[in-house]
């Protein structure tokens, strides 16, 4: 996953990779440009380049897109199995749900 910009008391133009499987957050290192900002959009175009476009920043609306480029960011799973995970929690209550519909 990975996090980039946002707002804590300024505007930020970092970017921050999460790794699910050592549960560390790291940061990332781009080549390129995009002004500080919080309410945008992004889109991960692998293998490495991120695109920004719009937002929020201390002038108000960005109507602008830019992109960066990342170190190059796997899109696969970090994790894989040969069957897909239960749709219940680990230790959670099963529950059912049954529904009857008659004709009338």
């Amino acid at each position: 996953m990975i996090v980039a910009f946002g707002y804590s008391n300024t505007y930020l133009n970092d970017i921050w990779q999460y790794s699910f499987i050592s549960g560390n957050w790291n940061p990332l290192n781009t080549t390129g440009s995009v002004a500080r900002r919080s309410s945008h959009v992004m889109v991960l175009s692998p293998p490495s380049t991120m695109y920004v476009f719009g937002g929020i920043n201390n002038n108000g609306l960005v109507f602008e897109m830019g992109s960066l480029a990342l170190p190059s960011v796997s899109s696969t799973p970090s994790v894989s199995s040969s069957s897909p995970p239960s749709a219940t929690p680990t230790g959670a209550p099963s529950t059912s749900v049954s529904a009857s519909v008659s004709a009338s």
